[in-house]
């Protein structure tokens, strides 16, 4: 990750006292650099917009008072959030939050970080939130086919897409997918099939036949995906079932693994929040159906069929749970700490973020082949989850996010 820093200082301070405050936040900074994997790139405030234009994320590093028309001339070059570094005196703090609010008033977006006690976390904070942002805006989502109940119209949807989070939605045939899944290489699908099975504990339903009709799904998928130069991609995989008498499952999991998110049933918003999370935490997610939420316990269990491999212990490969085709997932996972997330609501402005604890595994044959129960730290965002729903599918991502992506949407979407 690139990251230039420019520097602003006014004219009128003693160059001796500023050259010495910019060595100590250059030391500081490479410091965070080599622990985080950022290649911090210095300039001053001449650096040309083509210079900027090869960073990930722009930091602006305000070193006095009487500097806002330099750091506003630097900002008006750079194409994205800008990170405000201020130090702690001199009215540089003073001189920063003019730069975001002139800065703002015209359309860019941007953080102060006040340069006292655990400003490099913030730093480093701020920086992942601005890649995070920048990634987005140059992905493209492909959605193969579409959903019926879909809120908005297909249009209505790519543009809420593109303005609110920052991806182009594309929309493709799903037909193309159905062929390039009949055309795909024998050899290439056989040897699929091969590695589904040694990397799988146990193989229940699939027979010969259905884990090589699934390879060859993935094989189509993995083609579409690089011929359309596609970041990310929703599927309807409901009707892959009649044509191919198989499902997307297995190629989903398998794509996800390998940093493309795919999710099923063409839905779109979580195929968005899927993307998001994979840029924000490096991590892929389990898009899973909420199948009983006990208001009691504040504890809900998510299932669904397709599950990344990564993210499991263990796993078995058993048929797709509707329709007893095909190859899905049931994963193992150990017990920890995980993030629920959704992106949701009128016109995908709504994030719904909790924290909680996967407390165990599944094996009900009524439900979708993995199944994690999660306790919620907060109880109530277990009644939220019924009372003020964004949608079905929610992601299930390792870890605890929640300070990520409350900070990303307060930084961007405020």
């Amino acid at each position: 990750m690139r990251v230039s820093v420019v520097e602003v200082a006014s004219s009128w301070r003693d160059l001796r006292e500023v050259t010495n405050r910019a060595e100590h936040y250059r030391a500081e900074l490479a410091v965070l650099g080599a622990g985080k994997g950022i290649e911090f790139r210095w300039h001053d405030s001449r650096v040309s917009a083509m210079e900027l234009a090869e960073s990930d994320a722009l930091l602006l590093l305000v070193l006095s008072g009487g500097t806002e028309q330099l750091g506003l001339s630097v900002i008006a070059r750079w194409n994205g959030p800008v990170a405000i570094l201020a130090h702690p005196g001199d009215n540089a703090l003073a001189s920063a939050m003019e730069i975001l609010a002139l800065a703002r008033s015209v359309g860019h977006s941007g953080i102060i970080v006040q340069g006292s006690r655990g400003w490099r976390e913030e730093i480093s904070l701020a920086v992942t939130l601005a890649k995070t942002h920048s990634s987005l805006r140059r992905a493209t989502i492909g959605s193969l086919g579409s959903r019926d109940i879909e809120v908005m119209s297909p249009w209505a949807l790519e543009g809420a897409v593109r303005e609110v989070w920052g991806p182009q939605l594309v929309h493709l045939p799903l037909g193309e997918l159905v062929r390039y899944s009949r055309e795909a290489d024998a050899g290439a699908a056989h040897a699929t099939a091969s590695q589904m099975q040694a990397a799988a504990e146990a193989v229940v339903e699939p027979d010969a036949n259905a884990m090589l009709g699934s390879a060859k799904i993935y094989l189509g998928l993995r083609r579409i995906v690089q011929e359309h130069h596609l970041d990310a991609v929703a599927v309807h995989c409901f009707a892959l079932l009649t044509p191919l008498a198989n499902t997307a499952c297995y190629a989903l999991a398998r794509l996800n693994d390998e940093g493309v998110p795919a999710t099923c049933e063409a839905d779109v918003p979580s195929c968005l929040t899927m993307l998001f999370m994979r840029y924000l935490t490096s991590q892929p997610s389990f898009l899973a159906n909420p199948s009983s939420v006990d208001l009691r316990t504040g504890t809900a269990v998510f299932a669904h069929c397709t599950i990344p491999p990564s993210m499991c212990s263990t796993y078995s490969l058993r048929s797709h749970y509707e329709s007893d085709l095909g190859v899905g997932i049931a994963g193992e996972l150990e017990p920890g700490p995980v993030t629920v997330v959704r992106i949701g609501g009128r016109e995908l402005r709504d994030v719904y973020a909790v924290r909680g604890q996967l407390i165990e595994c599944g094996e009900r044959e009524d439900l979708c082949r993995t199944q994690l129960a999660v306790k919620f730290d907060r109880p109530e965002d277990a009644r939220i989850l019924l009372s003020r729903p964004l949608g079905n599918h929610h992601m299930v991502v390792r870890g605890d996010w929640t300070r990520q992506i409350n900070a990303y949407c307060d930084y961007f979407h405020n």
